[in-house]
């Protein structure tokens, strides 16, 4: 009688244990299925971060290219003032040499 008591003990214990372990086995999948989810999440959210990163730098290199359109446009124009600056020195020296006719 004593050793049924035990064996019965030992084998719910031997019972308890495999369900446990059945579980643990069960709950890896789970597991993984939140790990795989959680990465997925972290892949999304990366992909994001990169088309946001890829965005700004296009947007950046739109600005830089419409700022030297303009610098140039600038230069140009800077050239043709002074051109037109000489133009008027020549034609003020004539008119001081032609005595103002």
């Amino acid at each position: 009688m004593f050793t049924a008591g035990i064996t019965t003990i030992i084998g719910g214990a031997i019972g308890w244990l495999a369900k446990a372990i059945i579980a643990g086995i069960r709950a890896k999948p789970t597991m993984i299925d939140a790990a795989t989810d959680g990465y997925q999440e972290l892949m999304n959210a990366n992909r994001e971060l990169m088309d946001q990163l890829r965005e700004s730098v296009e947007d950046r290199q739109a600005w830089l290219q419409e700022r030297a359109e303009l610098k140039a446009e600038v230069t140009q124009l800077n050239s043709t003032i002074q051109n037109l600056n000489n133009k008027i020195a020549g034609f003020e020296a004539l008119l001081l040499a032609n005595g103002g006719r």
